[in-house]
This record gives C-alpha cells, sequence and structure tokens, in this order.
C-alpha cells in the first residue's frame, strides 16, 4: 500500500496519457519489446508504463502452510528484456538486459526492475500528516524521461482540456536533468 501512495504521481501519469493520448498503463512483454524473440513465451511479466517491468509471483516457491517450515526459497525467475540496461528497484542493482535472473521475492515485496533512463515521480510521507516530499527517481545508465500529468483530481474538467503536462528529460553521459516548463492549466 506505502508503494502505491509513493507511485501515485507516476501512476496518475499513466492514467493522464490513457486518457488523453490513448496510451496503455500495462503492456505486455511482447508489444513493448517486439525485437526480443524471448519475450514471445512469457504470460507472468509485464510492464508498467514505460519504466517498470513487474515479475509477479504467480506460485509458491518456498512459502509453507500454516504450521509447516518454509523452504527458505522465496526466488522468483525473471527475464529482463534485450534492448536496454535494468536496475532492480528494491536494490538499485544493475542488470544487463537479455538475460534470465532469480530475484528475492521475500513475502512483502515482488520483483520490480526500472529500465535504465526512467524518470519515475514519487510522493513520499503520503501516508501521514507530516511533509509530503515529491522525488524524482532517476535510473541512471540511458538517457531518457518522462511526462508529468497533473489536473484538478476531481470532476470533468480534464475532458475539456483542463490539464497541465511537464517534460522530464534526463541526459545520462552528462548527468543533467532538464525540467520544462508545464503545458497547459487547470483550476
Amino acid at each position: 500500500i506505502r508503494l502505491r501512495y509513493e507511485l501515485l504521481p507516476y501512476i496518475y501519469s499513466l492514467a493522464g496519457a490513457v486518457t488523453q493520448f490513448g496510451a496503455n498503463m500495462m503492456e505486455s512483454l511482447i508489444a513493448a519489446f517486439p525485437e526480443d524473440p524471448q519475450v514471445k513465451a512469457i504470460a507472468d511479466q509485464y510492464m508498467f508504463g514505460p519504466a517498470l517491468l513487474i515479475c509477479p509471483v504467480t506460485e509458491p516457491s518456498g512459502y509453507a502452510p500454516q504450521g509447516k517450515q518454509p523452504s527458505g526459497c522465496w526466488k522468483r525467475s525473471c527475464y529482463l528484456p534485450e534492448g536496454c540496461g535494468w536496475r532492480d528497484f528494491w536494490t538499485d542493482q544493475y542488470y544487463e538486459g537479455g538475460q534470465w535472473i532469480t530475484a528475492e521475492a521475500p513475502l512483502d515485496r515482488i520483483p520490480v526492475f526500472v529500465r535504465c533512463g526512467s524518470v519515475i515521480p514519487m510522493a513520499r510521507g503520503l501516508l501521514r500528516d507530516e511533509d509530503t516530499v515529491t522525488e524524482l527517481r532517476i535510473c541512471t545508465g540511458a538517457d531518457g524521461g518522462f511526462t508529468l500529468y497533473q489536473d484538478a483530481g476531481d470532476g470533468y474538467g480534464y475532458e475539456q482540456g483542463e490539464y497541465a503536462l511537464t517534460r522530464i528529460h534526463w541526459e545520462d553521459q552528462a548527468r543533467r536533468l532538464t525540467i520544462e516548463d508545464r503545458q497547459g492549466a487547470y483550476p
């Protein structure tokens, strides 16, 4: 639940891209990486937006019924599509694309990987009444970017063009982040 709240700026931007531009929030690997022949047979991983490779745990692996001893083997085999580098969302460990890896999959998290060059807007502290800090999580290793979508958050003004887009660019070699002026407006 905490991660969902932290990812709300990313998720809301994906939803905005769906309603305004016909984008997809989720894509199969074959749709996202048609040049990689390995992804054709993978039905249990998907891209969540342009940045996040989600590898759900769909079968028991080391978990035991109540009262039984678990095997301790909390892992999942994951394929990282070729054509880009990947970083583990939780540890920031780098992996080359085009390979199978065995990822940790404890009960409190699933394997998630970030495509290098991704910019992920996140909100921190939404579960508290204290200061909320918004951050841009940059997955280094390639150039990339993201378009942040914002609107009033309620009502249907977005259907009449009441929304704003902010384009964010990351230049990896220069280590430069550029945030363009926001385009559009809403009450």
